[in-house]
């Protein structure tokens, strides 16, 4: 009985000391949510402040992709100058500036840079140097000829402050490749502006007594602004008419002058032949007046009627050993030591070439092109032969030095291009036809990828036909 008292006080004890201690611990507070971290905005950058880091000059290098061509151009690189000022042409966002890449070997004489006219000056007004590029992000984009849908080219990449790198087209036609852009100053560049037309507006005068102008009602703002709107369409349209017709002009003036130089050149072609017909009537009219001086042997003729006995010929001295068995008579010497014409420089003279391969041994008839001493470009129907000797048509030009270039070959029944073109140096003399053989291992020469040899395989076949 003492024994279970003893328990009892023990149990309330406890009791009362875990009571205390949980009077005194603090209470539990509520489980508050976490905070969400929010990052500081991304700073606005306006409009017109968006494309200000393409102000200045870039060099920029345009790179070819030959797939993207039918007929491939002499030239996979093109290279040049951007020049942007802090002006802009289609909105407050872009930047105007001019370009001075020299698209000739890709696309033609037409989107050459103007001649005469200094990069990026006052003068530089053509329509064909104009450019428009903006910013967005870390993205870029350029337009040549920005004012029209179809010929002009568009670059667009990615931007890294000082250097761009993207890929570029032709708009609605082919021809694309990659471009490479590094600047090469900081400084905006003033460039010509496009001209645009100005319409002078009528003076108005209005009365003393007139009433406050009324503020415009949506519809007055809606035609306002669509007439300013075609107002803007009629300056571009009479833009582009200005282009074109000044463009047509010189087409016109640059075929005149070219038909001016090819009536010229035969003018001079017919003048050196009938110089040489003449030099050569002349030589045969020698050769026959010396032929009929030539006496008979054995006989004298004298002044008198009377004949003179004929006297014996003399005994001709031993020839040597090395000699020729035969001799010509002295009238003959004296007809082939007289001193030849001296030949026009100017002449024209023949020049034929045949393109012989080492490996089989046999001549190949392909096209070739001929760089001329006045540095033109003749091509077309240049072409090598096949059979017999392996010349192809003669090419008639003037004494200097050419140069032969030949790019492709037929491998198989498939058109090859090498990788490396042939150049062959050729110095033609006056009155002498130049004859030009050319050799090359072509089954094993190094070729570049193309229509027919997507790989840029060699050929590897029997080219050409017996010699």
């Amino acid at each position: 009985m003492e024994r279970h008292r003893d328990s009892t006080r023990l149990v309330c004890a406890l009791v009362l000391v875990s009571s205390a201690a949980c009077a005194t611990a603090p209470a539990p507070q509520p489980v508050q949510p976490a905070r969400l971290v929010q990052s500081a905005p991304a700073p606005v950058v306006p409009p017109a402040e968006r494309s200000k880091p393409l102000e200045g000059r870039w060099s920029v290098v345009l790179l070819l992709d030959p797939l993207s061509m039918r007929n491939l151009p002499p030239a996979e690189e093109a290279k040049g100058e951007i020049a942007f000022g802090s002006g802009s042409w289609w909105s407050n966002s872009d930047r105007f500036g001019r370009q001075h890449v020299d698209l000739k070997p890709f696309f033609g004489r037409l989107y050459a840079p103007p001649d005469g006219v200094d990069s990026f000056s006052a003068t530089d007004t053509s329509m064909f140097s104009e450019a428009s590029g903006g910013i967005i992000g870390d993205s870029v984009s350029i337009d040549f000829l920005p004012r029209i849908d179809h010929g002009g080219v568009s670059l667009w990449g990615r931007f890294w402050g000082d250097s761009a790198r993207g890929t570029w087209r032709r708009r609605g036609l082919e021809g694309s490749g990659t471009f490479v852009m590094r600047r090469l100053s900081k400084d905006a560049v003033n460039v010509a502006a496009i001209p645009v037309p100005t319409t002078v507006a009528p003076t108005v005068v209005a009365a003393a007594d007139t009433a406050k102008a009324k503020p415009m009602t949506k519809a007055q703002r809606l035609a306002a602004a669509r007439a300013a709107r075609l107002a803007k369409q009629k300056a571009t349209r009479d833009s582009i008419a200005t282009a074109k017709a000044e463009r047509l002009a010189k087409a016109k003036a640059r075929s005149d002058s070219i038909a001016s130089a090819k009536a010229e050149r035969v003018a001079k072609q017919k003048a050196a032949a009938d110089s040489l017909a003449a030099a050569r009537a002349s030589a045969q009219a020698l050769t026959r007046q010396l032929s009929n001086e030539r006496p008979q042997p054995g006989t004298t003729t004298v002044a008198s009627s009377a004949p003179v006995p004929p006297t014996p010929a003399p005994t001709p001295a031993p020839v040597p050993a090395e000699s020729s068995a035969t001799s010509a008579p002295a009238t003959a010497m004296r007809v082939s030591d007289a001193t030849p014409a001296p030949a026009d420089p100017k002449a024209p003279v023949e020049i034929r070439v045949r393109l012989l391969d080492k490996s089989s041994g046999k001549y190949v008839a392909t096209k070739y092109s001929l760089h001329v001493p006045d540095g033109r470009w003749m091509f077309g129907r240049l072409r090598t032969g096949g059979a017999g000797d392996g010349f192809g048509p003669p090419v008639t030009g003037h004494p200097g030095r050419y140069e032969v270039e030949i790019t492709d070959f037929v491998c198989g029944d498939k058109l090859w291009f090498l990788k490396d073109r042939i150049l062959q140096p050729v110095e033609v003399k006056p009155g002498q036809p130049a004859e030009v053989t050319i050799e090359a291992d072509l089954a094993n020469a190094p070729a570049r990828p193309s229509y027919d040899n997507r790989n840029g395989a060699k050929c590897g076949a029997p080219i050409g036909a017996e010699k």
